[in-house]
């Protein structure tokens, strides 16, 4: 409902029965909207942090704020995932490339508004601390979340962000625990756990998750949505390919 009348209005219709502006989508929150549709294009500019960005700050009118750009950044960093080898003997330095490309990744220098701090570096502080200081006890991480987000949307964007960094370190890097981790404090657990999913699978490969479990997220999706995620990715791959020979998203 609300991404149709900001689509409308984004190309061009102005019947306010029909179109809105994307700024009053969900009263202007910044949401995880992006998390769940833009981090394919990772895929398409694996390797180029910038590119991934620029796809998905451009196409995410459905972001609002600095929603868009913590979004973006999230895209960045999967495309650094995507080709970053991880050592079994340290899996933190493949973490920490990540981190660090979502971080400097700011074409747009949000980083360098005055009087403000970039949302990026904020709640990727939040995570990383919230984990840090439970010394290994999630029930701790879970306290500092129920306090810090107590008056916050649980889908609002920087809850997912917070939640599946928070709790990849809390499980020392560990791709599966981080996983169920994701699940054990409650509210949007699909959000936090699709996201985390994303970066467990473009560092470790599709072989880190069971082949069961792909069959059964394949089929569900072919029957459900009638999507065919074979042909989904085999599209990635042939944009990927575009992506090198052309520019698919203007430096404006």
């Amino acid at each position: 409902e609300e991404w149709q009348l900001s689509a409308r209005w984004v190309l061009g219709e102005r019947d306010l029965a029909r179109a809105r502006p994307p700024e009053r989508m969900w009263q202007g929150l910044p949401t995880c909207c992006g998390q769940m549709t833009s981090l394919p294009l990772a895929a398409v500019f694996a390797g180029r942090p910038e590119e991934a960005y620029r796809a998905a700050w451009h196409l995410g009118f459905f972001d609002n704020g600095w929603g868009k750009d913590l979004n973006a950044a999230l895209v960045a960093g999967l495309s650094v995932a995507l080709v970053t080898p991880v050592d079994p003997r340290s899996p933190a330095t493949a973490w920490q490339a990540v981190f660090s490309a979502m971080r400097s990744t700011d074409p747009f220098g949000y980083a360098r508004i005055r009087w403000s701090q970039r949302a990026v570096d904020r709640w990727t502080d939040v995570a990383l601390k919230s984990a840090r200081e439970a010394a290994g006890h999630p029930a701790r991480m879970f306290a500092v979340w129920d306090t810090a987000f107590q008056e916050t949307t649980k889908w609002e964007a920087q809850v997912p962000f917070v939640v599946a960094l928070g709790s990849i370190v809390m499980a020392e890097y560990d791709p599966l625990c981080g996983l169920q981790l994701t699940q054990e404090w409650g509210w949007d657990t699909d959000s936090y756990c699709q996201l985390l999913a994303a970066f467990v699978g473009a560092l470790h490969g599709p072989g880190v998750f069971q082949p069961d479990w792909i069959s059964a997220v394949k089929t569900r999706v072919r029957e459900d949505h009638g999507v065919d995620l074979d042909q989904e990715c085999a599209l990635l791959s042939r944009l990927q390919q575009l992506a090198q020979r052309q520019v698919l998203v203007e430096r404006s």
